[in-house]
């Protein structure tokens, strides 16, 4: 396996731990764990494991390249997707959920109600898809109206019209869809620190 012991020395210093902390909770000396940290002792799956554990990291996260994602909005408590504010962060670490993460984007939620405690999520989906996927329809998307404004709701075709039905408020109807991505998984934000 090879990776870098840089990598390792890296992770641990990021989350604030010390030589002797990895070791103890690792069960072994701390010569032993700066010798894995220098590349001098052997990089066993059982070590990378071990240390993984010990400094608090999940062992796939640190085995693959972190693909970062842009988030493209806040979505507010009617499900419109409004401007991200400032000092907020415009990327974030895409989730191994797909075979091909780098086409993801993500919307932070920001409900209020009785849903607020979903305050922070991400919501992740495909972006740039034009139009309306067939396995969309009836599903929780990310929606561009044909005037350019994004929300959160489920495309619905009745009577030969779109309607975007949403359970926080009232449904829209007769909508010009530009495009329509499921969401394609809702993410706390403890998961991307």
């Amino acid at each position: 396996m090879q990776l870098s012991a840089e990598k390792l020395r890296a992770a641990r210093k990021q989350k604030g731990l010390t030589l002797k902390q990895i070791a103890g909770t690792m069960e072994v000396s701390i010569p032993q764990v700066q010798r894995l940290e220098n590349g001098q002792r052997r990089l066993t799956l059982d070590a990378l494991e071990a240390y993984c554990s010990a400094v608090g990291i999940n062992l796939i996260d640190f085995i693959r390249e972190p693909v970062m994602v842009p988030i493209i909005g806040i979505i507010n408590e009617e499900a419109e997707v409004l401007p991200l504010t400032p000092n907020t962060p415009y990327e974030t670490r895409a989730p191994h959920i797909v075979p091909d993460p780098e086409r993801l984007a993500a919307i932070r939620w920001e409900p209020r109600g009785n849903i607020a405690r979903m305050s922070g999520h991400l919501a992740f989906f495909y972006a740039h898809l034009e139009g309306i996927p067939d396995h969309a329809w009836g599903q929780r998307c990310m929606i561009r109206r044909s005037d350019g404004t994004e929300r959160m709701g489920w495309p619905v075709q009745e009577g030969g019209q779109t309607h975007i039905d949403d359970f926080n408020g009232p449904p829209e109807f007769n909508v010009e869809i530009a495009s329509a991505s499921p969401i394609l998984a809702v993410m706390p934000p403890f998961l991307f620190k």
